[in-house]
């Protein structure tokens, strides 16, 4: 396998889909890029065991929900990027696990409609 690799770039497919453990293994990951596809889903385990991931791009997509504790294990992610989707809210506890990690979190051009108290404490 692929163990010492660090970074995934797979941008500009035509992903839609990929299985919920398609990146286990790959531990040593610190970057994965996968902007600009067609994913509607994203599962809050797929990033479970990427215990060293440092940045996450999955901007222009059509991403609708995001899970709670998505990145309970990522405790090194510092950017996250989910811009250009679908998303119209997301659970409160999803950054939890990364709360004194996370630098940079993009969210712009979502359909996010409101904001209830307390969702980035």
């Amino acid at each position: 396998g692929l163990f010492s690799l660090e970074e995934l770039h797979l941008d500009n497919n035509l992903l839609e889909y990929f299985d919920s453990y398609a990146f286990d293994g790959l531990y040593k990951l610190k970057l994965i890029s996968l902007a600009f596809n067609r994913i509607k889903f994203f599962s809050n385990i797929i990033l479970k065991y990427l215990v060293n991931l440092r940045d996450f791009t999955i901007g222009t997509n059509a991403v609708q929900k995001l899970y709670e504790f998505s990145f309970l294990f990522n405790n090194y992610t510092y950017i996250i990027d989910f811009s250009n989707n679908n998303l119209e809210n997301f659970d409160s506890f999803l950054f939890n696990g990364i709360e004194n990690s996370l630098e940079t979190l993009i969210l712009t051009n979502n359909m996010i409609k409101n904001l209830k108290k307390y969702y980035f404490i």
